[in-house]
C-alpha cells in the first residue's frame, strides 16, 4: 500500500519528528510509564517504518538502534520493553503494507503474550537465579501459595465484594474463588495483549490520517479489521458451551479451557461491537462524539455487563449483515 505524506509538510523533518517521538516515547516508557505508552511508542515507530519506505531508511535503522541502546542503559540488560516496541511496529508496519488488519491484530496479541511470559520467566530468574522449567514453576506455585494464605486469611472481611456474606466466607470458598479466578488468567493476559495491540493500530492509524494527504486517507480507512465467519461461530459455540458448563458445574480442564477461549473472544468483539454501537447512536444522536461518550459511560457505569452486551449486537449484526468490521478503522 502506496502512502504519500500531505503536500503542506515536509518529508524529512515529519519523519525526523516521528524518530524523535518514538525515541522520547520509548525512553519515557522504560524509565515511568513501563507498558502503559508502549502502544503509542510502538505506532509511531511503525508510522516511521511506513513512511519512509522507497527512501534511505536512515531514521527507521537509527531511531530502534537508540531505543534499544537507551532502554539497556536505563534498566539493564535483561530490559525488553524497547524490542517489544519494535517488534511491534515491524509487525504494523508489514501487514500495513502487505496484509489484513485482522491477521495484523493476530501477531500483535501474539507478540505481546510472548513478551509477558519472557517477562515471567524474567522475574522467576530473577528471584531464583536457575532458568529451567522446574525452577519456573515452583517459583509460581510458591508465590500462588502465599497469596492463597493472604486471600483466605482476609477473604471475610471482602467476602461481600463477591456477593458473599460474612458467616458463609469459610477458607474453602476462598480457595474455590481463588482457583477460578487463577483459571482465567491466561485469557487475561492474551486480553491485554490484545487491547496493546489494538491501541497500538488505533493511534498508528491516526499517525497517518494526521499527516498523509486526502488519497492516502482512503486507503488508511480501507484497512478494516475483517473476521472469517468461522470466528463467528466459535465465539457464539464457546458462549453456549460456557453456559452449559457453568450450570452443570463442570470445573475441568475443558471447562477451563472453554472460560478461556469465551473470555478473549468476547473482547475481540466487544473491541469491534464498540464500532458498530457507535455508529447506530451516531445515526440516533446525530452526534458521533456524543455516541462516544454514551458507550465509554455504560462501560464505565456497567462495566462486565456493558462488555456483554456490545460484545453480543456486534456479533450478531457483524455476522447477519455479512460484514467483517463494525465500522472500525
Amino acid at each position: 500500500m502506496q502512502i504519500s505524506i500531505s503536500g503542506r509538510l515536509r518529508i524529512f523533518p515529519t519523519l525526523l519528528i516521528l524518530a524523535a517521538l518514538s525515541l522520547m516515547t520509548s525512553v519515557m516508557s522504560s524509565l515511568l510509564f513501563g507498558e502503559l505508552i508502549l502502544p503509542l511508542v510502538a505506532a509511531a515507530l511503525a508510522a516511521l517504518f511506513v513512511l519512509e519506505r522507497g527512501r534511505a531508511r536512515v531514521l527507521s535503522i537509527v531511531a530502534p538502534i537508540f531505543m534499544i541502546t537507551a532502554d539497556v542503559l536505563f534498566r539493564g540488560s535483561l530490559s525488553y520493553l524497547a524490542l517489544e516496541a519494535v517488534a511491534l511496529a515491524i509487525i504494523i508496519a508489514l501487514f500495513f503494507l502487505r496484509g489484513s488488519k485482522a491477521e495484523c491484530a493476530f501477531w500483535l496479541t501474539l507478540t505481546v503474550t510472548l513478551f509477558i511470559i519472557l517477562a515471567m520467566v524474567m522475574a522467576a530468574y530473577s528471584a531464583t537465579k536457575l532458568l529451567d522449567l522446574d525452577s519456573f514453576f515452583d517459583y509460581y506455585y510458591g508465590l500462588y501459595r502465599q497469596i492463597e494464605d493472604w486471600f483466605v486469611e482476609t477473604f471475610a472481611s471482602v467476602s461481600s465484594l463477591f456477593g458473599i456474606p460474612a458467616e458463609q466466607a469459610d477458607a474453602s470458598v476462598a480457595t474455590s474463588i481463588l482457583r477460578t479466578m487463577a483459571s482465567v488468567l491466561p485469557s487475561v493476559a492474551i486480553v491485554f495483549a490484545f487491547a496493546v495491540g489494538g491501541v497500538a493500530l488505533k493511534i498508528f492509524s491516526g499517525i497517518l490520517k494526521l499527516v498523509c494527504d486526502e488519497e492516502s486517507e482512503k486507503k488508511i480507512a480501507a484497512w478494516r479489521f475483517a473476521l472469517p465467519k468461522t470466528v463467528y461461530v466459535a465465539f457464539w459455540a464457546a458462549l453456549v458451551l460456557n453456559l452449559v458448563l457453568g450450570l452443570i458445574g463442570s470445573a475441568g480442564v475443558f471447562a477451563v479451557a472453554v472460560a478461556n477461549v469465551y473470555n478473549v473472544l468476547l473482547y475481540v468483539f466487544a473491541y469491534l461491537g464498540f464500532g458498530v454501537v457507535v455508529a447506530f447512536l451516531s445515526a440516533l444522536f446525530k452526534s458521533r462524539p456524543l455516541a462516544i461518550l454514551a458507550v465509554v459511560g455504560s462501560l464505565l457505569v456497567f462495566n462486565s455487563l456493558a462488555i456483554d452486551l456490545i460484545s453480543y449486537f456486534g456479533a450478531s449484526f457483524l455476522f447477519f449483515a455479512g460484514r467483517g468490521h463494525g465500522g472500525e478503522k
